[in-house]
């Protein structure tokens, strides 16, 4: 008698494809209970931890997250419990046994039974830490840059080539429209430098602009135009 082969549809085949999928996936998988405690993880899981397997499991997710991320996963966690929400996907950081911190980005999904009450949460966990440090340092270098420009006295502008977003500084405002004027978007500029090479300008306004010196700067993003006034 030839046995039948296995398809999708065979409960064994889908749990043996389940637990091949879990084990070697490349990022973290933890199934959690009700109460928040890990009954079952992976290795990558545990190797974002740096903890061994066996430490890990019958923790509250609580004991690893740091302190100030607590609240914001347990609120998500209790509103899929009330049947508010099916899952969520959040931020937060983990606590390695030393201190360390890890930036994960976590998706949680409830999972259900026949009669669809909540049994378990399956969790997939993403390091996202590599991401964090390099926004980080994009973001010191945009402030290191913008406090150099404000450093010159016309003030400067700048677009943002992949938005097209404009604005001018409130000292480059204040140097074309005087000490109450606000940030210029690109219209509102363009309309006011239109109005300062009308004809019939004053000597001064001329001799002003014509003294002026102008130096660009460009970074991969973004585009920054400085105003010296002499």
């Amino acid at each position: 008698m030839v046995a039948e082969p296995y398809t999708a549809d065979d409960p064994e085949t889908r749990l043996a494809l389940f637990d091949f999928a879990f084990e070697n996936a490349p990022i973290g998988i933890a199934l959690v209970d009700l109460e928040g405690r890990i009954i079952r993880g992976n290795a990558a899981f545990a190797k974002l931890l740096s903890l061994p397997l066996e430490e890990v499991l019958g923790t509250h997710f609580r004991d690893f997250t740091h302190p100030e991320d607590i609240e914001a996963d347990l609120i998500l966690f209790k509103q899929v419990l009330q049947g508010r929400r099916d899952g969520y996907t959040i931020e937060k950081r983990y606590l390695r046994p030393f201190g360390e911190i890890v930036h994960v980005l976590i998706h949680v999904a409830a999972m259900r039974d026949a009669e669809g009450r909540v049994v378990r949460f399956i969790s997939q966990i993403e390091d996202i830490t590599r991401h964090k440090d390099h926004e980080r340092q994009l973001a010191e270098r945009a402030a290191q840059l913008e406090l150099a420009l404000e450093a010159v006295r016309g003030g400067f502008w700048q677009m943002n080539i992949l938005t097209g977003k404009f604005e001018t500084s409130d000292r480059l405002a204040q140097f074309i429209g005087g000490p109450t004027a606000a940030r210029l978007d690109l219209e509102r500029y363009v309309n006011r430098q239109r109005e300062r090479r009308r004809p019939g300008r004053s000597d001064a306004a001329n001799c002003r602009k014509a003294r002026s010196e102008c130096c660009r700067v460009s970074s991969r993003h973004r585009s920054w135009r400085t105003l010296d006034a002499l």
